[in-house]
């Protein structure tokens, strides 16, 4: 897992020339290494943020997880990516989910969505829809970046452990005595002629 992020991501420093390195617009926090390098609790937590300010329904949510980013001191280009999950593409499932689940949550009746568009009910009926938007936001948020930290933690434990197996394997190979090639001539048996 950690070579496919480094693969996707890569050193952030050496892509961007680090911006934020010696910025003191962000501070003495931008100078904290997991914000920039790739290991468990940089990545988990990185991960957890992204996903669960994937679905604060709010504008500028890479500012929001950059400063989250920050303060959890995860790696800051992952979890300001992972934001991404929702885009323009996915906002009206993910808010029909939040707002379906919300409204299960605070015991309210679900209005039809079939009468009219997604959109038209969003905006018309937002005066009764905001909050349980808000609290479907909100469990969905916290479940997903559970989720998230919970499947990066195993992850990484089975390439971990995949690693070491490999490593143990090739240390097996390593120091296992080589057989020799059989060479009939030096053996005194003289090879068959066809």
């Amino acid at each position: 897992m950690r070579s496919f992020l480094r693969r996707r991501i890569g050193e952030f420093r050496k892509l961007s020339g680090d911006p934020f390195r010696d910025s003191s617009l962000l501070g003495p926090r931008s100078k904290a290494e997991n914000l920039w390098r790739l290991n468990l609790h940089s990545v988990s937590w990185a991960v957890s943020v992204g996903l669960f300010v994937a679905w604060i329904p709010l504008p500028f949510q890479m500012f929001i997880a950059a400063g989250a980013a920050l303060v959890i001191r995860c790696n800051l280009p992952l979890s300001v990516l992972l934001v991404w999950i929702s885009n323009p593409l996915t906002i009206p499932p993910m808010l029909i989910a939040a707002y379906g689940l919300g409204a299960w949550f605070l015991g309210q009746k679900q209005e039809s969505l079939h009468s009219v568009g997604w959109f038209e009910w969003l905006w018309q009926g937002m005066h009764h829809a905001w909050l349980p938007i808000l609290v479907g936001c909100l469990v969905l948020g916290v479940a997903s970046a559970a989720l998230g930290q919970i499947a990066v933690r195993i992850l990484w434990a089975a390439e971990r452990l995949l690693r070491l197996r490999q490593r143990r394997r090739r240390g097996i190979e390593a120091a296992s005595p080589k057989k020799a090639p059989r060479d009939r001539a030096t053996k005194g048996i003289e090879p068959s002629d066809p």
